[in-house]
């Protein structure tokens, strides 16, 4: 899972974030993160959290994290136990010790362990290509995009240029929440991508969520607790959000505090594009 690890903490530093910072907007404890830049994914208590916090982290240094997700299943699953010695593998190697052994017996384990490692070698370099290619990708299109807005700044006149300045540094500045009296909610305006939506539940709550066309936590979703971590979502174009206690879920969009949208015990699907949310 190391290869997972250092996919998310590639993307966090191209994007000066800390872990600090992720801790802010996914509220993951520091030691969850950094177990999961480690690979070390079984310091997460349940498969339930790893999948989120996964998916969470990936999402707020800008990865699709349904994606990212099937890349850890993927290779969880590949990977082949070494499994144990057989009787029968014991009792040839105990007859090839003697004077009269054939040598045949050996040659024929010799060549199934280069298979075996040949094939872990193979699931390696696979794993890579698929964490590297998108990253190498990823990269191209940032550095593209940097160049273009660098020719732009040049032809533009001075005075256009600081405005241009002037307003960029308007969008880094720090948002204080309207509500002092809640320590949880968001504090800065870090949002990774047009639509994201912090959630925090107060009851046992079913979440299925749809980001531009795809299913996060699966098709069936997952259920939350009132100890659950807050969560974050993500998308480009459209974030559908289906609740089956509506009540006891309180979220927020772009840093706008919306609150408690339902009833308790009420099943709704919220819908939400980079304008806010639709109404039903």
């Amino acid at each position: 899972m190391k290869e997972i690890g250092e996919y998310l903490r590639k993307a966090r530093e191209e994007k000066e974030l800390s872990l600090k910072d992720i801790q802010e907007i996914t509220k993951i404890r520091l030691q969850y993160l950094e177990a999961m830049e480690n690979g070390d994914f079984e310091a997460i208590p349940g498969e339930v959290y790893r999948k989120g916090f996964l998916v969470n982290f990936a999402n707020a240094v800008g990865l699709d994290g349904q994606l990212l997700l099937e890349k850890y299943y993927a290779i969880k699953n590949e990977i082949p136990p070494i499994e144990p010695v057989t009787d029968r593998e014991k009792m040839e190697v105990t007859r090839g010790s003697g004077e009269n052994a054939k040598p045949k017996t050996k040659r024929f384990r010799l060549k199934n362990k280069a298979n075996f490692w040949v094939g872990v070698a193979i699931i390696i370099i696979i794993a890579s290509l698929c964490l590297i290619v998108p990253m190498i990708k990823e990269r191209t299109i940032s550095l593209s995009h940097t160049a273009d807005i660098s020719e732009e700044a040049e032809s533009q006149s001075p005075s256009v240029a600081d405005e241009a300045e002037n307003s960029s540094d308007e969008i880094s500045v720090k948002q204080v929440s309207e509500d002092s009296s809640s320590e949880d909610m968001i504090t800065t305006q870090v949002f990774p991508a047009p639509i994201t939506v912090y959630a925090e539940f107060s009851e046992d709550v079913w979440v299925r969520v749809k980001a531009d066309g795809k299913y996060i936590y699966m098709e069936n979703g997952v259920t939350f607790t009132k100890d659950s971590p807050k969560q974050v979502w993500t998308a480009q174009e459209s974030l559908e959000i289906r609740v089956g206690n509506s009540g006891g879920i309180k979220m927020s969009f772009n840093g706008q505090d919306l609150g408690v949208l339902g009833k308790r015990g009420v099943s709704k699907t919220y819908r939400f594009t980079p304008d806010g949310l639709v109404a039903p």
